[in-house]
């Protein structure tokens, strides 16, 4: 099983369309999801602009949050507390702001990081991951 944080990005767009990354979200594979606990706040918030922008009902919405969440191990922020001066760190040199939990839980699982944000790609010393490359550590590409 290969472990891979989340970023908020991935839960968003796999609340907005119903395609490849919801799938890896809400699939059987051969993957361990995490994402600190930051995430549910984060989404909390833009929980209005998700449903007006996917065009769906908020149940609808609130439904399929409710099953990505299942399938993420949520890590609390405590957790995290020894590798977040370093995390903070690295991401205000790489100007990537409001990322060092993420940075911190990649670096705390010695995993990537599953994003559409390119921030990340400027922080030193983590390693992202596309979908393409997710699908791959799921056991779901084909190549």
């Amino acid at each position: 099983m290969s472990r891979v944080v989340v970023d908020a990005s991935v839960i968003l767009a796999g609340l907005l369309r119903d395609g490849t990354t919801r799938s890896v979200l809400l699939g059987q594979n051969d993957l361990i999801l995490y994402t600190p606990a930051a995430v549910t706040d984060e989404i909390e918030r833009h929980l209005a602009e998700i449903v007006e922008r996917s065009h769906v009902s908020r149940e609808s919405v609130v439904v399929v949050l409710d099953e990505i969440r299942a399938g993420l191990e949520v890590v609390p922020t405590e957790t995290l507390a020894r590798y977040l001066p370093s995390a903070r760190r690295r991401v205000a040199r790489a100007h990537a702001l409001h990322d060092e939990a993420y940075v911190a839980l990649a670096d705390a699982l010695a995993a990537p990081i599953w994003t559409y944000d390119k921030d990340f790609r400027r922080v030193e010393g983590v390693t992202v991951v596309s979908t393409k490359e997710v699908l791959r550590l799921a056991g779901l590409s084909r190549s």
